[in-house]
């Protein structure tokens, strides 16, 4: 059962998607994929590698569109895909922050007055002034994630980013995020972290080659998926 879809903040309605430039003899497909997020859920996404959860964030978040049905947005989203996705190598931390913003949808004066706070919670120090190229993955990491974390989205989509940093860094980062998660009118997320996924999520989805297999109460979800593979 699909949970009461009012307050609506996003909504698939049995989208299906197709990738255009791949071979066409294996087509990937959403199937009869079709659930609502509610303002205030944090809603995690399930399943193996390849299930197609990339793919529906990518249509949550407007990146994709579908070739059939529909996905309906009330509320700006927020992205981040990846660490670091639109930096640049010649760019300064700084100037990398500025830009990855933009890329969010943030304001430049928001930027700008949240700008302490990032290089704060970066923990980069001088590194901020330096090209990207001189940076670590995990100093990028933390660069991607402390722009995030500053900017107070309305709507937050998520795509494994605790992958990225330090031990350190990514308690520190989760921390942060259960705070985003009060901040947020809604969090949409994947990830293969069982024990995140059932600590931070009002519901959970779990998709298996393009099929929503179950959406429900977290604990519910993950032990239908840990069944599955036995």
């Amino acid at each position: 059962m699909l949970p009461d879809t009012c307050k609506e903040l996003i909504r698939f309605e049995d989208v299906a998607f197709r990738f255009p430039h791949t071979r066409p003899s294996r087509p990937f497909i959403l199937k009869d994929c079709s659930f609502g997020i509610r303002e205030n859920q944090v809603v995690g996404l399930l399943g193996s590698n390849g299930a197609g959860k990339s793919t529906v964030l990518r249509l949550a978040a407007g990146i994709y569109g579908p070739t059939s049905g529909q996905v309906l947005r009330s509320v700006k989203v927020h992205p981040m895909f990846g660490v670091g996705t639109g930096f640049h190598n010649e760019l300064t931390g700084y100037q990398n922050a500025l830009l990855y913003g933009s890329y969010l949808g943030i304001s430049t004066t928001a930027i700008l007055d949240a700008m302490p706070n990032i290089i704060e919670f970066s923990g980069l120090g001088d590194a901020f002034t330096e090209p990207l190229y001189r940076y670590s993955r995990g100093m990028r990491a933390r660069l991607g994630f402390s722009v995030v974390a500053e900017l107070h989205p309305e709507f937050l989509i998520l795509d494994e980013v605790f992958s990225g940093g330090d031990r350190d860094f990514r308690e520190k980062s989760k921390r942060r995020m259960f705070e985003l998660v009060d901040q947020c009118r809604g969090m949409f997320l994947a990830s293969h972290n069982t024990a995140l996924l059932q600590k931070v999520c009002t519901d959970l989805i779990w998709i298996e080659h393009g099929v929503l297999r179950a959406y429900g109460e977290p604990r519910e979800v993950i032990s239908q998926w840990e069944n599955s593979a036995l």
